[in-house]
């Protein structure tokens, strides 16, 4: 789903993570007490992925991609160095018929500690996803593509 496809959704529309890391021995469940969130951490411990899915709320007329960028430059608070470093990409779909799902993201890694953000807004349907991998002496790039690898985004319209 690209970011003008989104335009089409509703507020009726059910958008949802596919969580592919709660059966991976790679990685282990840590206990949240705010809903829509939920982190893993990896056997090494040296790397966490953190998710979360809620509502949007207030989009000030934004289309997907701007409100996907204010997500992303609200949600890493102190983590966030500039649009400059976002890029696009994808969220896989959770039916492999579905198309992929367009997302914005970034990374940087300072001192061995790496940090990746990834995140999608659907102003429509007034719902957001991300996702943050953070890593500390290993390299945050391969382990952000594996999570993403294993986690989808579903979307019924």
């Amino acid at each position: 789903m690209t970011f003008a496809d989104g335009a089409g959704l509703t507020t009726d529309s059910d958008i949802s993570w596919g969580d592919g890391l709660y059966a991976d021995d790679g990685w282990a469940a840590v206990p949240s007490e705010h809903p829509g969130r939920w982190s893993y951490v990896n056997a090494s411990g040296t790397c966490t992925a953190a998710f979360r899915g809620g509502v949007l709320g207030e989009a000030g007329g934004m289309d997907d991609r701007e409100a996907t960028d204010a997500v992303l430059e609200h949600q890493a608070g102190a983590d966030w160095l500039g649009p400059e470093l976002l890029s696009d990409d994808i969220f896989l779909p959770h039916e492999q018929s579905d198309p992929a799902v367009a997302q914005r993201q970034f990374s940087y890694t300072v001192n061995e500690y790496g940090y990746f953000m990834a995140a999608r807004a659907f102003v429509q349907a007034d719902y957001s996803v991300w996702v943050t991998v953070t890593c500390e002496g290993e390299p945050v790039g391969p382990v952000a593509q594996e999570v993403l690898s294993k986690n989808v985004i579903a979307i019924d319209e």
